[in-house]
C-alpha cells in the first residue's frame, strides 16, 4: 500500500517481532535488480541486506543497514558493532562497481566528541569511505541516518534531507551519477 504507482517494493523482515529492512524502487529497474541477504561474515550487531542494480555502464550495490541501539534486552554493544562493521566496509571496497551503504546507524554523526562516533568515522577514513549526509535526520536534531560511499567514487552527486513525511526520522534524498536502464520494447 505504501508503494507509489510505477514502483516496486522488496522487504527483508526481521526474524523477530516487527521491523526489518525494505527498499522501494522504480519499476523500470525491476528486471535489472538482485538481492543478497546471506553474507560470509557475522553481523549480529546490525541488520543487513544488499540490493544490486545492473545499469548500462556499471552495477551499483546498495548495502541497507539498520543498527539497533544497544540495550540490556538485545545485549548488543558498541564494541561488537566496531568489531563487525569493518567486514561490511571491506566488502564495500572490494565489490566491483559502485557501492553505497545507507541506513539508520543510531550513531550521532554530528557528535564527533562521542567515542563511538569518532571510532566509526575513523573506520570510514581507514577504508577510504565518506559519509555524506550533513543535516539532521531525526526529530531530536541528530544525523543518525547515513549514506556512505567510496571517497574516490563519484556515484553520489548530492544529498538532501526532507522532513515532509510525518515520522521521527526525516527522509534522506540522494541524487546518483548513474545512467538508468531504458525501458525495453517488444515488437509484435
Amino acid at each position: 500500500d505504501i508503494t507509489p504507482p510505477g514502483y516496486s517494493f522488496q522487504s527483508f523482515p526481521r526474524g523477530s517481532r516487527g521491523g526489518g529492512l525494505a527498499v522501494i524502487f522504480k519499476d523500470n529497474v525491476v528486471h535489472h535488480t538482485s538481492f543478497v541477504t546471506n553474507f560470509e561474515f557475522e553481523h549480529s550487531s546490525f541488520e543487513l541486506a544488499q540490493f544490486n542494480i545492473v545499469l548500462p555502464e556499471e552495477t551499483v550495490h546498495f548495502f541497507l543497514v539498520y543498527r539497533p541501539p544497544p540495550n540490556g534486552k538485545n545485549k548488543l554493544t558498541d564494541a561488537l558493532f566496531l568489531q563487525q562493521f569493518p567486514d561490511l566496509l571491506e566488502l564495500c571496497n572490494t565489490t566491483q562497481g559502485s557501492s553505497v551503504i545507507l541506513g539508520d546507524f543510531n550513531i550521532h554523526f554530528d557528535r564527533p566528541d562521542v567515542p563511538l562516533t569518532s571510532k566509526t568515522v575513523d573506520l570510514l577514513d581507514t577504508f577510504g569511505l565518506t559519509q555524506c549526509v550533513g543535516n539532521p535526520t531525526h526529530e531530536k536534531g541528530h544525523i543518525i541516518d547515513w549514506l556512505i560511499h567510496r571517497s574516490d567514487d563519484n556515484i553520489v552527486q548530492s544529498t538532501a534531507v526532507s522532513s515532509a513525511i510525518a515520522t521521527d526520522h526525516f527522509c534522506v534524498l540522494a541524487t546518483l551519477n548513474a545512467a538508468v536502464p531504458r525501458a525495453s520494447s517488444v515488437s509484435v
